[in-house]
């Protein structure tokens, strides 16, 4: 994955992930995205998950959420909600694609290991991988 953002790309400041339905989410600093399965570790790679099991539809392998966005709802709701308190994998900064959306899910273009602070993107469906 890209080290720094640039252009249309965001940067992912923290990634979740979650043993079991009912289970704590927990930030790490890195993980393994695998296409067609999820994030290695994670409850819907494990197949336990609420809706698992595993991923069945290649564009619900993560979750994104947007920072600004959850700065934005706190700002007009008065509330003080953390980012990782609404259980997405993956919390980005400056995203094209993302903004005025409550989040995403996606799908893993390309596998291998992400870390906080790497740059990333969303593809529209209709664009391949190159």
């Amino acid at each position: 994955m890209n080290r720094k953002a640039s252009g249309s790309m965001g940067t992912l400041v923290g990634i979740y992930i979650s043993d079991a339905a009912a289970a704590a989410i927990r930030p790490v600093d890195s993980a393994d995205f695998v296409p067609g399965q999820g994030i290695a570790g994670d409850r819907y790679f494990a197949g336990t998950g609420k809706y698992s099991p595993p991923v069945q539809n290649p564009s619900h392998e993560v979750t994104l959420v947007e920072l600004e966005q959850v700065n934005e709802f706190n700002a007009a709701s008065g509330t003080q909600l953390r980012a990782e308190e609404l259980r997405r994998n993956l919390v980005t900064r400056v995203l094209p694609g993302l903004a005025d959306r409550a989040g995403l899910r996606a799908g893993i273009i390309i596998g291998g290991t992400a870390r906080v602070g790497d740059a990333v993107a969303v593809r529209p469906t209709n664009e391949k991988a190159r």
